[in-house]
């Protein structure tokens, strides 16, 4: 097994337990905070978090994937340097763009509707952006240095120091404001461990050893990068509009923050279901990956694609499937009568998350590839379908039209990003996945439906999960779907059997 090999599989193990831990955390914290808060204080901290993550990708520039690419370079050649000088000029101008995200904020907290919450939230959006800035950043080295280990720490660590600060500040009489002050408080204390771990997963030179020669176009100054990060800029802000942020923020000024509560939770628990299958598969590493596969030609790239849609369709497929069934059933068990009406937009969001982790994948080999105008342009269309139904549907269904959006925009980019842009020949080579995948979905359901008929109650939900998931490795692991990924370790583990590609 070559070293990428090896560094990808600690990476899918750690970034598995990070997020799964944190996701964890996260549905706790989600299932607290809306019972301190209330619907409307938790749609109005929502509707905020979502302007703060869109100003962020503003004035971000795009630098996140030319960052991650040269990034990646110069940690193959312990260019220690190199990396250093890299991050310097990328927190230049974060440090610069707090200017026109400032200006940002000011001309919103004029013009925004009263029903958003009130106008001196912004200021905190501020005080989240200015540590975000610099978070992002330390974060993405240390995904390049292939420390999700730390990362695991980092992002569970996060959860639970904001939801102890909200419990520690609001004494029973939380808003949104102490929501949105203890995101910022968090993500500060994370941004100094990250910082300090990062100073200790830089390339060491040995004494005595000159630094490798940087050719100009790998040290390159702001404006270089600036043009180099145009292309995935857009790329953002395309994904933007096909996801979660924008639908939370037609919601909040189409309908109200009660109703971005109902989006917001059906999302929660989608993106848990799907993120927990997915997150042996990070995007920066997957970047890094299909990067540095590409030096080593003989048609290692379209091998590692294989594995990655053979994984999303043997593991996040019956996510999806399973996620829709008891779905709704799990909003109403944590949340209440605050989650009135999710489950219907949980189980649509459950078919579009699957969708588009199904077009990341398409994405990351893209852009691995340098094809970032492609990228582009398949989710600008996607993004538009999404926006143009969120305006249309949102005040008629309320938080259920931007679901419907958000799937349909899924269904455009998948079927544009395979059709067109990832070659089919890269995809499964017969059909015998296709039909053990059916036969294990089947037994799911089957379980499923047999251990729900118990009873209601907390208890029988979580056996009709486990039955499901139960049944539905047992069947995957007698029939083997002989994939690239070896078929028993494919059904008993999955993520890490993902990453066993030959490189």
């Amino acid at each position: 097994m070559s070293s990428l090999a090896r560094r990808l599989l600690f990476a899918a193990g750690w970034q598995l337990a990070g997020n799964a831990s944190r996701m964890a955390l996260g549905l706790v914290a989600s299932v607290l905070f809306v019972r301190w808060l209330g619907a409307d204080q938790y749609g109005q901290a929502a509707w905020f978090l979502s302007l703060t993550l869109y100003i962020n990708i503003i004035v971000s520039a795009g630098l996140g994937t030319p960052l991650t690419r040269r990034l990646a370079i110069c940690r193959a050649r312990g260019d220690r340097a190199g990396m250093l000088g890299l991050l310097r000029r990328l927190l230049a101008l974060r440090a610069l763009s707090l200017v026109p995200a400032a200006l940002m904020l000011l001309a919103a907290a004029i013009w925004l509707p009263a029903t958003t919450g009130p106008r001196v939230l912004v200021w905190y959006v501020l005080a989240i952006l200015a540590v975000s800035f610099v978070n992002a950043s330390m974060v993405r080295s240390l995904q390049v240095c292939f420390r999700q280990d730390v990362m695991a720490l980092l992002t569970s660590g996060e959860v639970v120091v904001k939801l102890g600060l909200v419990w520690w500040w609001s004494h029973g009489t939380a808003t949104a404001a102490t929501l949105l002050g203890a995101g910022a408080v968090a993500e500060g204390l994370s941004t100094l461990v990250a910082a300090w771990f990062l100073s200790r997963s830089l390339p060491k030179r040995a004494p005595g050893v000159p630094a490798p020669a940087v050719a100009d176009e790998d040290a390159p100054g702001l404006m270089a990068l600036l043009r180099e990060g145009r292309p995935t800029w857009l790329l953002s802000l395309a994904e933007r509009i096909l996801g979660r942020e924008i639908d939370v923020l037609i919601i909040g000024l189409l309908a109200s923050p009660a109703q971005v509560t109902v989006y917001t939770l059906g999302y929660t628990v989608a993106n848990l279901g799907i993120s927990l299958t997915t997150s042996a598969a990070e995007s920066t590493t997957n970047l890094t990956a299909f990067t540095e596969a590409g030096t080593a030609g003989k048609g290692t790239p379209r091998r590692l694609l294989r594995a990655m849609t053979e994984f999303w369709l043997l593991l996040v497929v019956p996510a999806a499937v399973g996620g829709a069934v008891v779905g709704p059933r799990v909003l109403k068990s944590f949340y209440g009568s605050a989650a009135e009406g999710a489950g219907v937009v949980c189980a649509v969001l459950f078919a579009a998350l699957a969708l588009m982790a199904l077009a990341a994948i398409g994405r990351d080999a893209l852009l691995g590839a340098g094809r970032d105008r492609r990228a582009v342009i398949v989710f600008g269309a996607g993004g538009l379908v999404n926006l143009a139904l969120s305006l249309l549907l949102t005040r008629p269904l309320g938080a259920l039209g931007p679901a419907l959006g958000t799937l349909a925009g899924a269904i455009v980019t998948t079927a544009l990003i395979f059709r067109r842009e990832v070659t089919p020949a890269a995809l499964w080579r017969g059909r015998r996945p296709l039909l053990v995948c059916a036969a294990a979905l089947c037994g799911l359901a089957g379980a499923a439906k047999l251990t729900a008929e118990l009873g209601p109650g907390t208890l029988t939900l979580l056996a009709t999960i486990a039955a499901g998931a139960l049944a539905y490795v047992l069947v995957l692991a007698i029939l083997k779907p002989r994939t690239s990924l070896r078929p028993v370790a494919c059904a008993w583990r999955g993520p890490v059997a993902m990453l066993r590609v030959i490189l």
